[in-house]
């Protein structure tokens, strides 16, 4: 269970989002350490428009195999059609289960 601390919704253009992004996380893994929860929704409209496929995996694979390795479950990216006009949204939490 993920007790919802922070929201975030991204509006910047991806490769500055992601830089965003990035800083945002690693403070909160920082701050929190296992408990920390993290959970990515990238807008796929945004996303095709502005960073193909290749590019977005080889940038941003490193980083999310580094947060799966650290939290295993408490790392989520999830994939979603929205309009362009709907940023990427940032959630970070903590675990419930470990008294949050």
């Amino acid at each position: 269970m993920i007790a919802n601390v922070h929201q975030m919704e991204v509006l910047l253009p991806w490769a500055q989002a992601w830089v965003q992004m990035q800083w945002e996380i690693a403070f909160w893994v920082a701050e929190h350490g296992d408990r920390a929860r993290i959970q990515v929704v990238w807008n796929e409209e945004r996303l095709s428009a502005e960073v193909d496929v290749a590019e977005f995996q080889a940038t941003t694979t490193p980083f999310y195999k580094a947060l799966q390795q650290r939290l295993a479950d408490g790392c989520q990216w999830q994939f979603k059609k929205q309009e362009g006009s709907t940023g990427h949204r940032l959630v970070l939490g903590l675990s419930a289960s470990q008294g949050a």
